[in-house]
């Protein structure tokens, strides 16, 4: 997935942390075939301005943000 187009067609996950379940978020992930480029986790803390540049990019460039 390089072009523009099959990052606009595909969703991006945000997990925060608040859903414990690791291994269901992977099953989910994998039966909606989300690449695993399109997956961030969320630690505020541990996050540098780079990182948040990458997630807010990730996030402009498609319109199915899914947050967990």
């Amino acid at each position: 997935m390089n072009s523009d187009t099959d990052i606009e067609s595909s969703f991006v996950v945000l997990d925060t942390g608040l859903f414990n379940d690791t291994q269901t978020l992977s099953a989910a992930v994998q039966l909606l075939d989300i690449p695993p480029t399109h997956t961030r986790t969320l630690v505020p803390d541990k996050m540098t301005d780079g990182d948040w540049d990458d997630i807010l990019s990730l996030v402009l460039s498609t319109k199915r943000v899914i947050t967990l």
